[in-house]
């Protein structure tokens, strides 16, 4: 029995669904990692005062200046002591 035009139509349209749910999935994972590694990044800044040899009076200063706006969510995953 062959497929109606509507059914192959769903099936295309659910196939280009799972895609782009897979691609979206695959990028918000690589954007966690990086979170992860500008958060070790920072910390090592943090603990070694780099900020001031980069000319930042604070590390917040810097943090805000290197990451913008989501300096919230990297102090958020820095590691704890």
């Amino acid at each position: 029995m062959a497929k109606s035009k509507k059914s192959t139509s769903h099936d295309a349209a659910w196939r280009k669904a799972k895609q782009i749910d897979r691609e979206v999935r695959r990028i918000v994972l690589q954007i966690e990692r990086s979170w992860v590694a500008i958060a070790r990044l920072a910390a090592s800044v943090k603990k070694q005062e780099l900020h001031l040899k980069l000319g930042f009076r604070r590390f917040n200063d810097w943090l805000v200046d290197a990451v913008g706006r989501r300096a919230r969510r990297a102090r958020r995953d820095l590691p704890r002591p």
